[in-house]
């Protein structure tokens, strides 16, 4: 066995455990999927008003209010927890269904009403939050997208909306909350080059070996044409750049 053969050999292997442990991680893939509002996904979801359940009619006939009431309580919405680590902010977007909308029978000015959308850590302690202004409206229907950034150091979280300054004749019920996560990775305005991940997908994997070792094996290896290639950054692409690239897999 030449030392061709024998490298070919040892990849093969690391090949083996790359698989397995991607096997491993489909079954926590679940954990990553952050949770949805809407008529059908409110499971797991709590609205805290105790003589509202969560249910389909109650969603879309617009009875989830978030406003406080006479007595002082607080009826809020909070999501299930589930895992942030790796986020570095969600994108949301509400749906809302007002009891009063500015027109000429009916002035509000909902820009004194803002909501407020709270990250809790495990504990249930706010680790964060941001507040969003209500714009005026001229309907009684408004879909508002929002930005907020995940709190560092969290691996799990949940989000809370709330309503403070909202009160029973001038609230707003939530129809729908919708988010998607930003990762840390792909967050920010410029394309980052991430040094091994061939296939493009923002991840470093199996396949980028796949691919990285038929281009040194079997291709012509260019930098301009392969940046991402050159995984240990020494300005070419060979060999050492396959033992970089299963070393950052195996060791992230």
């Amino acid at each position: 066995m030449n030392f061709k053969q024998a490298w070919i050999l040892v990849v093969a292997l690391v090949l083996t455990v790359l698989s397995q442990r991607a096997l491993a991680a489909e079954t926590d893939s679940a954990a990553y999927e952050l949770p949805q509002f809407h008529l059908n996904s409110y499971e797991g979801w709590y609205y805290s008003h105790p003589n509202t359940k969560l249910n389909t009619q109650n969603i879309s006939k617009g009875a989830i209010y978030l406003y406080t009431n006479t007595s002082g309580s607080v009826f809020y919405l909070q999501s299930p927890q589930f895992r942030c680590a790796g986020l570095d902010s969600i994108q949301f977007t509400s749906v809302w269904r007002f009891t009063q909308y500015n027109s000429e029978n009916m002035p509000l000015n909902y820009e004194k009403l803002p909501f407020t959308v709270a990250f809790l850590g495990p504990d249930g302690a706010v680790a964060d939050s941001v507040t969003v202004p209500i714009p005026t409206l001229s309907s009684r229907d408004l879909t508002l997208e929002f930005t907020a950034a995940v709190p560092r150091g969290l691996d799990s979280c949940s989000v809370r909306v709330v309503a403070w300054g909202a009160t029973y004749d001038n609230c707003g019920a939530i129809r729908k909350l919708l988010m998607e996560g930003v990762e840390a990775s792909t967050a920010g305005g410029e394309e980052t080059l991430l040094r091994g991940d061939l296939d493009g997908d923002g991840a470093l994997a199996i396949n980028d070996v796949t691919l990285l070792i038929d281009l040194v094996l079997n291709g012509s290896p260019s930098l301009a044409e392969n940046p991402a290639a050159d995984v240990d950054g020494n300005g070419s692409i060979d060999i050492t750049d396959v033992t970089a690239l299963i070393d950052r897999i195996l060791n992230p």
